[in-house]
């Protein structure tokens, strides 16, 4: 059958056709593919599998009819031109190696459904076979076709269709039933849904999208070509796809070892390839290499030090096969942070890959020993991959990897020759990176003919080569490109000028601290403006220009892409970071200078390498006391406009938390917010990636609900959910989850399994929680990519959602949130996004998710870092609430997880009365079991501080009658014990509201209580040390909050000791009386007092009142002026003048304070405020009446110009004698403001009004500050 029969439109579609099965058939071996072959169909496909070959004959059918067994028939029937025997049915029974291939536009009817196939499906044979009942029938459609064809009434068809009828009569219906297995049938093939289809192979053939189009052009002229010259076509159009292919991932001037095909053999069956060795054998190109003959069959290969980064890579569900190539995970030269969960994951991850999902592990042989403490590679295999030991090669390999290396550098001839002979005959063997070092270094060799010398040289350690680059002066320049790149992001050249000496401006680029959140219920008014930002001069002089040319001339440097540069090995990468060991204050200042706008500079991918330099920087200077700058720039990297840059900072600071000082440590509650309180919403989409507008302490705004239409996010939700490997960009992923969150419906796991695979930590969050907040089931594979994340911000929002809708869930599906939110509640950061949300649980009994708390709650105590946003009031109260719902396990974990985290916390400093008050729970708490309680009493009692100590006391006495008798006895015991606090210990026991007789017994050695009759018989030390606890002086007593109980007791020794002045407790009781500023209780102290010690009672009347707000006492302040001496009333005036300004708002409170009788008194001190108040007063009356009778424009105009007059009289007055109160200036300017004058007009009596404002709060009395005798902080 001739191709061309039809016209032009089906030729097209015919020819694209082919183009594509040479696409689907790309990856397979012994291809070949003809063109409309003489005595064929449109098309043949011969394939060698080494035990035959098979053999694919094509019919393509345009028509958009339906496919019926009529029109199968008359496709089978096809004969041979000018043939009247070897149809196209009997050569399908005849040969059990041919395949038939329907490729059409119609689509199946019933009858033939059955042989119908996708597009993609390959070449798999049909599992079920056609019924009897249809062979029959399209044996009879055989018979009508013979029909047809006789009556064209030619020699030729009247031979044809006896030829027919006579197959139609033997025809064997399970035969034919048999040979249809090998009948596939493609339907609704459209010709733009083929052409999609075709530029999406070319896609994962590595064929740059710009160019996809062109090369497809290539292909179906190539097709066109193939008909007339009717040979092999496959050859040609691969060399199409390799002219068009850039080489990315292979290696330059690789040899291979040998075992290259063994290795592609064994990642091809086991999905991972583990490779190991000694430092620079070889690792890393290696598993570069065998990657790349992977990218050469269409697989998308990642090049990654971040494991996260590449479990999301390959757990990523779009269409298509992904290979990743990780190098050194558990670390290089040193362990990683964390090698634990570093190895973990490996493990979790090889366990989840596939036939399209393959990973290459490069990893250092000595890391791998020294974690797994084993002697032997073959001791820690990753599943039931073993690791391939790369420093196992032969002479040979080496002699080859010599010669390579002579073409690729300047080597001396006779250095070639002595190390050549040396590696051929082995008496040597070294390291192919220690070889590539010996010759981009060879100059530094005194003589080259000596073999000593170069093996010397090609051995050096990375110390030691880098004390020769500080010899050589390179060591800014290689310190400046360890900043400003990484293992797999290299830097322009313009990023490394800047970070090494910046743009002559003292900028900071892409800084975006926000000091606040806000959200709309709709749109935000203006998208935030973007700040175009660009280096204003970078350039290096000619002496660094020289210095990185010398690099790039040696292969320290390669240019990875096009004006894009990194160190060419990993080794090169240490020596430089190598540099920094050791340096002196100058070279260290200039580092962190380097670091720093490395990390605000304007390139992402130098932002993030800078941000990842943060750990080698920190371990070069943890040695001098420049390391706790690296932190605090750390720090400042969490105001990056770079989202991704934020979260590696985070990442830096958690993992040195430990080591880092107490006093930055302090930040922790900011920098969980920086990276996990944003939202999406808040951000600007610059290039397709997720920043913050930029500018200091900025005012973010976002939108509370984002509601978009199903057009605006149709393609991307399509894409998504579809199979093809589409990139959909990080902005149209959140409109896409947007709108997905208020449509269920439309919530496919498809779509979401591709949400996860962001590496952006925000939009995950967003999915995880829409998909959480709904009852869902058959999600394991979705619930396995939530629960592994390590970002904050997912465990938040996967708390959130949980909550959201665990009313709804059935116990098994509980069960598995609880399992998997137990993940995250293991992890510090993670744990101190969760607590709030679960503490701010709306629902009140049983509603509450009790079970959700009891199980989380105890993990998160346990892990949280005791800087961390704790609300005390909170978990007390949903701790509290819940005691009548926790089961006593659950309990029991809850107190555990609290005593480990008071047992951190209390070493720092003294825990809030709601946070100790795990005592008082755990006495009420569900458990019954009188062991699990008395230990965890021990615990307790065991807190380090007196502060806790005696908040544990204070709760097992108050809850005495709940207590067993060997808890009593625990409590006893622990009173009478020689510590230096037993003191205070005892005195808390014995200041609550009911004091047990047992526990007065053992206090106090009379067995009774004190009174005022009686205290004089007590321990003067342990009475002081209960009248202290029972007022809460000093402040540390009043922050434990065991004060004010058992009044009864206590308050009448107090009284009697405010009215003994030479009583040690004297100032302090006082200090308790006048709490309340109860102005006829205090009158009636201050009439006992005053004739005989009137000079206390004003030194204790004064320190009330400065120390309190309000709180005035005219009558004890009257009782004591009038009854005292004259000349110490005159010396009382003249002290509370000085204190005036901060004990009074403004001069009318002077009769609040000291009554009428002495207020003018008083007021006479000020002459100036009452001066300036008095012509303020008289000027605006004055201008009242004068102005009056003018009209209102006139007296305006009028009266706004005499003001300014009076007013620049007053601001000379005030610059020569200044008023003492800050209200005073306040009566001044809302005067002359409703009198006419403007801002500017009073700028200067503003600023007074301020001055005097902080200088009245600055000035304060010397207030005491006891130490107290034994106290443990």
């Amino acid at each position: 059958m001739s191709i061309a029969t039809v016209g032009p439109k089906k030729y097209d579609f015919q020819d694209l056709v082919c183009v594509y099965l040479y696409l689907q058939n790309h990856a397979d071996q012994g291809v070949e593919i003809y063109i409309e072959p003489k005595g064929g169909e449109d098309a043949k496909i011969a394939i060698d599998s080494g035990q035959g070959t098979r053999i694919i004959e094509v019919q393509i059918k345009g028509s958009q009819d339906d496919i019926s067994l009529t029109s199968l028939a008359n496709w089978l029937v096809h004969f041979p031109e000018r043939e009247s025997k070897g149809t196209l049915l009997e050569r399908l029974l005849e040969n059990q190696k041919t395949l038939v291939l329907f490729v059409a536009s119609g689509r199946c009817g019933d009858k033939v459904s059955l042989l119908s196939k996708r597009i993609s499906d390959g070449w798999e044979l049909h599992e079920n076979r056609i019924s009897r009942e249809v062979a029959r029938e399209l044996i009879g459609e055989i018979n009508i076709c013979a029909d047809d064809i006789e009556k064209n009434d030619t020699d030729l068809s009247k031979k044809r269709a006896a030829h027919l009828r006579e197959f139609a009569k033997k025809a064997n219906v399970d035969e034919i039933r048999r040979a249809l297995v090998r009948l596939l049938i493609v339907e609704k093939v459209e010709d733009e849904g083929l052409r999609e289809l075709c530029l999406h192979k070319l896609r994962k053939l590595r064929v740059p999208l710009d160019r996809c189009d062109g090369v497809l052009s290539k292909l179906l002229t190539r097709v066109k070509q193939a008909k007339e010259s009717q040979g092999d076509v496959y050859s040609l159009l691969e060399e199409d796809i390799k002219d068009n292919v850039p080489d990315q991932v292979r290696p330059r001037n690789y040899v291979c070892r040998g075992s290259e095909s063994e290795w592609v053999a064994e990642l091809s069956n086991d999905n991972i390839l583990l490779l190991s060795g000694s430092p620079r054998v070889g690792k890393s190109s290696a598993g570069k290499w065998v990657a790349a003959e992977f990218e050469l069959i269409g697989y998308h290969v990642k090049l990654s030090s971040d494991l996260d980064e590449v479990e999301r890579f390959l757990l990523d569900t779009a269409e298509g096969e992904r290979l990743a190539v990780v190098d050194d995970p558990l670390g290089n030269y040193c362990l990683s942070s964390d090698p634990g969960r570093a190895l973990a994951k490996l493990r979790e991850l090889s366990m989840r890959l596939s036939p399209s999902r393959k990973l290459i592990v490069s990893q250092v042989q000595d890391r791998l020993l020294q974690f797994g403490n084993v002697a032997k590679l073959n001791k820690m295999p990753i599943g039931r991959a073993r690791w391939h030991d790369l420093g196992l090669y032969d002479k040979d390999f080496l002699g080859r990897v010599w010669e390579s290396l002579k073409s690729q550098f300047d080597v001396p001839e006779a250095l070639f020759k002595v190390v050549g002979e040396a590696l051929r005959n082995g008496s040597i063997s070294i390291e192919p990176g220690c070889l590539m070092h010996l010759t981009s270094s060879h100059q530094r060799l005194r003589v080259f003919d000596d073999l000593k010398e170069a093996i010397a040289l090609a051995h050096e350690d990375a110390d030691a080569l880098a004390s020769a680059f500080i010899y050589e002066g390179y060591e800014s320049m290689l310190q400046a490109l360890a900043i400003a790149t990484s293992h797999d992001m290299p830097c322009k050249i313009d990023d490394l000028k800047y970070v090494l000496s910046g743009d002559g401006t003292t900028k900071k680029y892409a800084n975006a601290s926000f000091g606040s959140l806000s959200y709309s219920l709709g749109m935000r008014e203006a998208p935030p403006t973007l700040s175009v930002e660009k280096y204003e001069n970078v350039e290096m002089n000619e002496g660094e220009e020289k210095k990185f040319e010398g690099l790039e001339r040696r292969r320290v440097v390669i240019e990875q892409i096009i004006e894009r540069f990194n160190f060419s090995h990993s080794f090169y990468r240490l020596a430089a970071e190598r540099t920094a060991n050791g340096i002196t204050s100058i070279g260290a200042k200039k580092l962190l200078n380097n670091l720093e706008r490395g990390i605000f500079s304007l390139s992402i991918e130098t932002s993030k390498a800078s941000a990842i330099a943060l750990t080698w920087v920190y371990s070069a200077l943890r040695d001098s006391n420049r390391h706790a700058d690296v932190v605090s720039l750390a720090i400042k990297g969490l105001n990056s406009k770079y989202l991704s840059t934020k979260d590696i900072c985070f990442y830096f600071l958690l993992n040195n938390f430990a080591d880092i000082d107490e006093g930055l440590r302090g930040g922790f509650n900011s920098w969980v917010s920086e990276v996990s309180f944003l939202r999406l919403s808040h951000v600007v989409w610059e290039n397709g990636e997720a920043t913050l507008p930029v500018g200091e302490h900025l005012s973010l705004e976002g939108k509370l609900f984002e509601f978009y239409e199903w057009q605006e996010v149709e393609k991307a939700i399509s894409t998504l959910g579809g199979e093809a490997a589409v990139q959909v960009s990080g902005e149209d992923a959140w409109k896409a989850i947007s709108y997905l969150e208020y449509n269920i419906d439309q919530q496919l796991p498809s779509v979401f399994l591709r949400l996860l695979s962001f590496d952006l930590g925000l939009l995950r969050a967003k999915a995880v929680s829409v998909w959480l907040a709904n009852v869902r089931e058959g999600d394991h594979d979705i619930l396995n990519r939530i629960f592994s994340d390590q970002h904050p911000s997912v465990a938040q929002a996967a708390v959130q959602g949980v909550m959201r809708s665990w009313s709804e869930l059935g116990e098994e599906r509980q069960a598995d949130m609880i399992e998997g939110l137990r993940k995250f509640a293991t992890l510090p950061a993670s744990a101190s996004t969760m607590i709030a949300p679960l503490l701010r649980m709306d629902e009140d009994g049983e509603a509450r998710p009790w079970k959700l708390l009891g199980a989380l709650l105890p993990e998160i105590l346990r892990v949280i870092p005791e800087d961390a946003s704790l609300s005390d009031a909170r978990l007390f109260e949903a701790v509290r609430s819940g005691l009548r719902y926790f089961s006593s396990t659950d309990f029991m974990n809850i107190v555990d997880g609290w005593i480990d985290l008071l047992e951190k916390v209390t070493r720092r400093v003294m825990p809030s009365d709601f946070v100790m008050a795990i005592t008082d729970l755990l006495i009420r708490g569900p458990s019954s079991d009188s062991s699990f309680r008395y230990s965890r009493l021990v615990r307790l009692l065991g807190l380090h501080g007196t502060g806790s100590q005696i908040r544990v006391v204070v709760e097992l006495v108050d809850g005495w009658e709940l207590l067993s008798g060997d808890e009593r006895d625990l409590l006893l015991s622990h009173l009478r014990m020689q510590r230096t606090d037993t003191s205070w210990l005892k005195a808390a026991a014995v200041t609550r509201p009911i004091v047990p007789k047992q526990v007065v017994d053992e206090v106090f050695p009379k067995k009774s209580m004190p009174m005022v009759s009686t205290m004089e018989e007590f321990d003067q030390h342990e009475l002081e040390c209960a009248l202290r606890v029972y007022m809460g002086q000093p402040g540390v007593l009043w922050t434990v909050g065991a004060h004010h109980a058992g009044k009864e007791v206590w308050e009448p020794l107090i009284e009697e000791i405010a009215l003994m002045p030479d009583h040690i407790l004297f100032n302090e009781s006082w200090e308790h009386i006048t709490f309340e500023s109860n102005d006829s209780k205090i009158s009636r102290f201050v009439d006992k007092l005053v004739d005989n010690h009137p000079q206390e009672i004003f030194d204790r009347l004064l320190e009330h009142k400065i120390t309190t707000n309000g709180g005035f006492m005219p009558g004890a302040w009257g009782i004591l002026l009038n009854r005292s001496p004259a000349h110490l009333v005159d010396q009382w005036f003249n002290v509370m003048a000085d204190h005036a300004a901060r004990v009074l708002d403004d001069l009318w409170e002077a009769r609040e304070w000291v009554g009428e009788e002495y207020a003018h008194r008083l007021l006479n001190l000020f002459p100036n405020d009452l001066k300036l108040i008095e012509v303020v007063y008289n000027f605006k009356k004055a201008m009242e009446t004068n102005l009056e009778r003018m009209t209102p424009k006139k007296r305006e105009d009028l009266g706004r110009d005499m003001s300014k007059v009076v007013l620049s009289v007053i601001n000379d007055s005030l610059i020569r004698v200044p008023p003492v109160f800050y209200a005073t200036c306040q009566y001044i300017i809302d005067n002359f403001k409703a009198m006419g004058c403007s801002d500017s007009d009073l700028e200067n009596i503003e600023r007074l009004r301020k001055e005097l404002i902080t200088n009245a709060f600055e000035r304060s009395i010397d207030f005491r500050n006891d130490k107290l005798d034994g106290w443990i902080e």
